[in-house]
């Protein structure tokens, strides 16, 4: 049995910087919004549009996003790729360059069927080592696994209702042909950023209502 969570899993930790740097193409930039502090005003759009006007150097509601077939947006005529993901309390907007990524994160205290979406959605590798797991790890380890797993689908370009399980296993970022980096805030919060090698650079910033237009930059240790 191999130990959930287990790999290139980081600690986030916030610390004050005033400025976000460029987005070099060897970087993925992932922003949270606390939906709690912000009192749920900003919508996703919102808040993607203008993160995506930032980098791109025009108003945020100039930014024309589309959506392919399969419901992943991207934004038209420009060389900047992203990928959304939120919580009821969190929410994650990750930005690249020349690469394809996504993300994913999900609260502690899950209140799903953990063992019906394990049968469907994982890997019997996957089903396996998440079984074996000690009980008080096993929400861990699920969290990891299923975010990993969304973030590679995200990145792929395709919905879980579209590949079969058996497909890859996301415990060693050869399987899936993206690099996968878990990470946590805190105790609250899991998720996964997943994008083409070469390893990314992983910076991150939060964003909340009393920032106004500034940020925190957030260090991680690994």
């Amino acid at each position: 049995m191999t130990a959930l969570p287990s790999g290139n899993c980081m600690d986030i930790r916030w610390e004050n910087h005033e400025k976000a740097g460029l987005l070099f193409p060897g970087e993925i930039h992932l922003w949270f919004v606390d939906r709690v502090e912000t009192s749920g005003r900003l919508s996703v759009m919102a808040v993607s549009q203008t993160l995506l006007g930032r980098y791109l150097g025009i108003p945020g509601d100039r930014v024309q996003v589309d959506h392919d077939i399969f419901g992943k947006p991207f934004v038209r005529d420009a060389n900047l790729s992203y990928s959304v993901s939120y919580t009821r309390d969190w929410m994650l907007v990750a930005l690249g360059r020349q690469r394809r990524l996504g993300v994913d994160v999900e609260s502690t205290g899950v209140t799903v069927n953990m063992e019906k979406i394990a049968r469907r959605f994982f890997s019997e590798f996957e089903r396996q080592q998440w079984s074996e797991q000690p009980e008080p790890r096993r929400e861990a380890a699920f969290l990891y696994l299923w975010t990993r797993k969304e973030a590679c689908l995200k990145a792929r370009g395709c919905g879980f209702f579209d590949y079969r399980p058996e497909d890859f296993s996301v415990l060693q970022s050869c399987d899936t042909g993206l690099h996968i980096t878990s990470f946590r805030v805190g105790t609250r919060l899991w998720g996964a950023a997943t994008s083409e090698f070469p390893t990314p650079l992983i910076r991150a910033w939060k964003w909340t209502a009393c920032d106004g237009n500034k940020v925190n930059d957030l260090r991680s240790s690994l």
